[in-house]
């Protein structure tokens, strides 16, 4: 479908010509998370940086976006001997990129998988869309967040069928646990040290995306530069639970009874569910061990 954010047909192959590995020992290992936009993820990179892990703002979906408007534009994975995290997300402008796969883009050009650790983040249903309304309004559709949503359980299935482990993340863990819960147990999936910087004293760091801040933006195509959409993460000082007020934006009887009908609540249940029971298993533990 051709658009303003998509100018000419693009395929999967054109995409992944652009993306390029180095020789296999020096490939970094990476932690690639995953999520419909606005589902936290940005604040991640924060968590990530401030944690000594270098972090990249979706450079894959940036090679895809500059393919959308018939222009070519390749990303390198970097050398390291250190995981770094690749942040990707889903949507908002076209079915293109809502159903953008960044996990198969690894499978396809030869990534080893066994430097891979796949981190899958979530938002509830409503909360999620109401932030796509307020922050794009008519750029964006109800069916492209649906098929991003709907996306990231496919992406799941698959990485799970790939025999690979998912570390998944729900931003709501940030409100119901508590910063520190949420990230210590998201760093022990990925078997990442966890220091109290990842959560807070980020006013000491450099700023957001700056030198030194180990968070790393790719050159965007103009067209799909939103400089508000981030603007909270980026001037935050700690990690916190944002939550739209309600009643919300662009959540209308209609699009509750289509989020509910399309099954978007269960998958959200589903997501939670295993998120939820390890970090109260790992609270239950320390509890215990304080007893003895």
């Amino acid at each position: 479908m051709v658009s303003l954010y998509q100018r000419v047909p693009v395929d999967f192959q054109q995409v992944v010509q652009g993306i390029h590995l180095i020789d296999g020992d020096n490939i970094a290992p990476v932690i690639l998370g995953i999520s419909p936009c606005r589902s936290g993820s940005t604040v991640l990179l924060r968590v990530f940086g401030a944690s000594g892990v270098p972090a990249h703002f979706q450079p894959l979906k940036n090679v895809l976006r500059w393919a959308m408007q018939d222009k070519e534009w390749e990303w390198t994975f970097p050398a390291s001997r250190t995981p770094i995290l690749i942040k990707e997300t889903l949507g908002p402008y076209t079915q293109l990129e809502a159903e953008f796969n960044p996990f198969q883009i690894f499978k396809t050009i030869g990534y080893p998988l066994e430097k891979l650790q796949v981190m899958l983040v979530y938002r509830e249903p409503l909360q999620t869309w109401s932030s796509w309304y307020k922050v794009w309004g008519e750029k964006t559709r109800f069916d492209i967040f649906v098929a991003a949503y709907r996306q990231i359980e496919t992406i799941r299935q698959q990485v799970v069928e790939a025999g690979l482990p998912v570390v998944q993340f729900v931003y709501e863990a940030v409100r119901d646990f508590g910063p520190e819960s949420a990230i210590r147990d998201m760093f022990a999936q990925l078997k990442l040290p966890y220091i109290s910087q990842a959560i807070m004293d980020w006013d000491q760091l450099p700023a957001f995306a700056e030198p030194g801040s180990n968070i790393f933006f790719p050159v965007e195509h103009e067209l799909f530069y939103a400089p508000y959409a981030h603007e909270r993460a980026m001037q935050a000082s700690h990690l916190q639970y944002f939550a739209g007020a309600e009643p919300l934006p662009g959540c209308t009887p209609e699009v509750v009874t289509q989020v509910e009908a399309l099954h978007l609540n269960e998958l959200y249940a589903f997501w939670r569910k295993e998120n939820y029971s390890r970090i109260q298993k790992m609270a239950d533990y320390e509890k215990t061990a304080r007893r003895i």
